[in-house]
């Protein structure tokens, strides 16, 4: 068991935990909805993590993702994963792992329009490979997600992006999770009742 596995192991709980408290922050704030529209675009890459034991290793992947602001709390995010994944040399098979995804995340901001604005995220995805290779041993899944991470404001259109997300696999206590950075665009009325940043 790798340092990964044993960082992974208590997922599933925590999961569990961080949907209960973000839906009641989503609760709380959905009905002041605003009358502005902020979009935003964020290509980056990152790092997928998989527990010890599954047929590929950790490898880089590219992402993609396209957001919609709710309000100032609150964001939807649709967003894609696809790379190349070496396989272990003792998995039985040789050569690369192709691997795909895609998301639907809510995201919570807990300092909107503050220079620094740490959030915390929760959705669902759905990944497929050319392989066996996914925790528990399948081809394609369906996985929970919840993450967390922060944006810094560089512009009034432009952030940079950290962040890590954990997704649980659906039989076992098996999960994995993403790291990835980018730089995220803002455009549409992003101005309105915008405090100025943070010095």
């Amino acid at each position: 068991m790798n340092w990964v596995s044993l960082w992974l192991a208590p997922c599933r709980s925590a999961i569990l935990r961080q949907l209960l408290v973000l839906g009641w922050l989503g609760g709380a704030v959905a009905p002041t909805l605003h009358g502005s529209e902020s979009w935003h675009v964020t290509p980056g890459a990152g790092m997928l993590l998989l527990p010890g034991g599954t047929a590929p290793q950790n490898g880089w992947v590219g992402t993609l993702r396209a957001g919609y602001d709710l309000n100032a709390p609150l964001s939807l995010e649709v967003g894609g994963v696809a790379g190349t994944l070496p396989r272990s040399a003792d998995a039985g098979e040789s050569g690369t792992l192709d691997l795909q995804g895609t998301w639907a995340d809510l995201i919570v901001h807990l300092a909107r329009w503050e220079r620094l604005d740490p959030f915390l995220s929760v959705g669902a995805g759905a990944f497929w490979s050319d392989g066996r290779g996914l925790p528990d041993n399948q081809q394609d899944g369906l996985f929970p997600r919840v993450g967390a991470g922060f944006l810094y404001s560089l512009s009034e259109n432009w952030s940079f992006r950290l962040g890590a997300t954990l997704m649980a696999a659906q039989d076992r206590q098996a999960c994995f999770g993403l790291v990835e950075s980018g730089f995220s665009y803002y455009f549409g009325d992003t101005t309105p009742d915008r405090p100025p940043l943070a010095e």
